[in-house]
């Protein structure tokens, strides 16, 4: 919820590792969501001090990952801490949620 994907619409959620091999680069994903037409890629970090540093995290990740033809890539990242001004302002994640807003919100209706 805390993301606006409807439940349905989920294919798998799950982290994610990518063996390196002489084609493709390794890379480990916190969390990865896919839908029939997006994944999201869920970067968890619990660091007091959040930069742009991140962005560049993700997105060497973004590059590493194989996604198919017609299938858009959303970033997410969630912190235990509020990001500073300055990384919410780069407006590179689709969105940003603070680990207490992930506990607190309530399952659907269908989970409880």
């Amino acid at each position: 919820r805390c993301i606006g994907i409807p439940l349905n619409t989920v294919i798998s959620a799950a982290p994610y590792f990518q063996k390196k091999t002489s084609r493709i680069k390794s890379c480990q994903i916190d969390l990865l969501i896919n839908t029939k037409y997006t994944i999201y890629l869920c970067e968890i970090k619990f660091r007091k001090n959040l930069t742009s540093e991140i962005i560049t995290e993700v997105e060497e990740k973004n590059k590493a990952l194989n996604i198919p033809r017609g299938i858009s890539l959303r970033p997410i990242l969630i912190t235990a801490l509020p990001p500073t001004e300055s990384l919410i302002n780069e407006n590179y994640f689709d969105k940003i949620i603070c680990f207490d807003e992930l506990l607190n919100t309530p399952l659907p209706s269908s989970l409880d």
